[in-house]
């Protein structure tokens, strides 16, 4: 996944992992389709676009051929990015506190808490408690 222009709001990350999942999930289905390399091609990027419409996001789809890991394979693989364009809804700038929800929720690395801000290398600490007497 790439941005393309500087003027696209950074992603959330539940729109990243949404990405993640539409990837995957269009690469496990690629695997499974019988047809020519243009019609596997066509038929990706026409579902990444309707897929990550969904979710507002325009994107366009970027290929790449790598080689099998497999030193007696010689087949060619190919590997599609998904290049974010532009969203549909016009972002200006990124909402701070959805960002701030959403990493707190551990939608961004799986971990729930908050940055310290004393020292914001740490890793994610957990929330201050309020005692209620």
């Amino acid at each position: 996944m790439k941005l393309s222009r500087p003027g696209v709001a950074e992603l959330y990350p539940t729109e990243r992992n949404a990405l993640i999942s539409i990837r995957h999930q269009l690469i496990m289905n690629m695997g499974f389709q019988a047809g020519t390399e243009a019609d596997l091609k066509r038929r990706f990027e026409e579902q990444a676009k309707n897929r990550c419409g969904e979710i507002g996001l325009i994107v366009s789809v970027t290929w790449a051929y790598d080689v099998s890991d497999d030193p007696n394979d010689n087949s060619l693989i190919l590997v599609p990015t998904i290049v974010v364009e532009d969203r549909v809804e016009d972002h200006e700038e990124t909402d701070h506190e959805r960002m701030q929800t959403e990493v707190r929720a551990g939608e961004a690395d799986g971990k729930e808490g908050v940055v310290d801000p004393d020292d914001p290398d740490k890793k994610l600490r957990e929330p201050k408690k309020k005692n209620i007497i």
